[in-house]
């Protein structure tokens, strides 16, 4: 997964944040291309994540005052949409 933080340095700990987030999903769902961003937004970070499964691009967005939550929380977005679309 391609990480890129915007105006903040992608340290070890992010990208290992990201790996372990994102670890069970890649098991399932085989990934050809994904990429995280993050910024920071006043207050809050604001994460977006895209993540190609065969045909299917899904995307999430979360904000929150914890960038660790804010990836979590994208990662479940982009979880529950893959399910969905293997459901169809």
């Amino acid at each position: 997964m391609k990480i890129n933080g915007s105006g903040i340095e992608v340290t070890k700990s992010i990208s290992a944040h990201v790996e372990k987030a994102f670890s069970k999903i890649k098991t399932v769902f085989h990934s050809e291309s994904s990429h995280l961003t993050f910024k920071k937004e006043g207050d809050d970070f604001e994460v977006h994540v895209g993540y190609q499964h065969g045909k299917d691009l899904v995307q999430a967005k979360s904000k929150s005052d914890d960038l660790y939550n804010a990836i979590n929380q994208c990662a479940e977005k982009i979880k529950r949409q893959l399910i969905d679309n293997k459901e169809r």
